[in-house]
């Protein structure tokens, strides 16, 4: 039996090489390709959930900053009402002459049944049904419901029970001495402009001299003052977490 050539044999195992090169070479392309298209999917779905991220976080700024101008309109009202009931009570203990205008404003700030702070908002409820809520750091999340949750129902609470104070102060000190008194037979419809009208300033000179009158007022005032002390804590709260909200979005972005 004749032995193949030597060089018949080296030109084989050159071809098994080079096929065994060429199929590596192929398996690397296929795979290579395989893992660009997952790290391009995974690009896109990051990038698509960091743009809901960034919706839903700018959509609480927008809210935060409208939450956060009530809060500091509610904050001065109630400054307002310390202010006119110190004034009536300076000028009452002087024994100086109340004017008209400080009057129609005591009893504006006696009669805010007006008053009501809403503790969630449609914004919040949404953000906190979307699934990016979830994509939102822990200790971001826990300070959105300190604020939704803890803070605002806190100063919805002093409002409301201010609120109720005043109203309770119309009733048994108001009405009784006639400081809001009737037209012809009948209590207008409109108490405010029927006392902003006419004010009955002789009643509010009167009842200024009842210490049970005074009293209610000063304890009104403690009322607006504690209102007041939270709201400025709850505007502080509402800064802190605007300013964690605009840098976790910067760093998204």
């Amino acid at each position: 039996m004749q032995s193949e050539p030597a060089e018949t044999t080296d030109m084989g195992k050159n071809q098994w090489r080079l096929g065994i090169k060429r199929y590596l070479i192929e398996i690397m392309t296929i795979f290579i390709g395989i893992t660009l298209s997952f790290a391009f999917e995974e690009w896109r779905d990051g990038k698509k959930e960091n743009r809901a991220t960034i919706d839903l976080l700018q959509g609480l700024d927008l809210d935060l900053v409208g939450k956060t101008e009530e809060v500091t309109n509610d904050y001065k009202a109630n400054k307002n009402c310390m202010l006119y009931i110190d004034s009536v009570l300076d000028l009452s203990t002087t024994k100086q002459k109340i004017p008209t205008r400080l009057i129609k404003k005591l009893y504006r700030t006696v009669n805010i049944d007006h008053w009501f702070f809403e503790t969630t908002t449609p914004s919040f409820n949404i953000a906190t049904s979307q699934g990016a809520w979830q994509q939102l750091p822990d200790s971001l999340r826990r300070q959105i419901y300190q604020v939704y949750y803890a803070e605002f129902g806190s100063s919805e609470k002093y409002i409301r029970k201010e609120v109720e104070f005043a109203g309770y102060c119309t009733i048994h000190y108001w009405l009784p001495r006639k400081i809001i008194y009737r037209r012809g037979n009948i209590i207008a419809d409109n108490i405010d402009n029927n006392f902003i009208e006419a004010p009955n300033n002789k009643a509010v000179e009167e009842a200024l001299n009842d210490p049970e009158f005074v009293a209610s007022l000063l304890l009104l005032r403690n009322h607006y003052f504690a209102t007041a002390k939270q709201l400025d804590h709850t505007k502080e709260m509402l800064e802190r977490l605007t300013k964690n909200i605009q840098l976790v979005k910067f760093q998204l972005e």
